[in-house]
């Protein structure tokens, strides 16, 4: 039996109408709190990295970062998570989480990240 809205009366319906999973990125100003400084939500990685580049780290003096959000229906479904900082790819603390290590979305997109900073820094980026 479903339940009802009670403020409606509308029965709620499913938050994901796609069941396919999806990933979306964001570049935020701020690593620690995200909603201090710019934030944009990008449809791809290479858009947000993009962003990340042409905002200068002294703007805001904090640490700028991009990051992920699944549309997967999961218990982190519309959570934002960050993988990249300027000088490094947050891969252990990302795969601490199984549902992320599990992902294929989250592991191209770390991969990815990867080899973005590889290429940038000539070095490897892993952490």
């Amino acid at each position: 039996m479903k339940k009802m809205d009670s403020f409606s009366g509308e029965v709620p319906h499913n938050k994901q109408t796609n069941p396919q999973p999806q990933i979306t990125f964001y570049f935020a100003e701020c690593m620690e709190f995200i909603s201090y400084g710019e934030f944009r939500e990008t449809s791809t990685l290479a858009q947000a990295i993009s962003l990340f580049e042409k905002c200068p780290s002294e703007k805001l003096h904090a640490r700028k970062c991009v990051g992920f959000i699944l549309h997967d229906n999961s218990d982190y479904d519309g959570a934002e998570w960050p993988i990249m900082t300027e000088q490094r790819v947050l891969k252990d603390s990302t795969n601490e989480i199984k549902h992320f290590r599990e992902n294929p979305l989250v592991q191209k997109a770390l991969k990815e990240a990867e080899d973005y900073l590889d290429i940038k820094c000539g070095k490897n980026s892993n952490n």
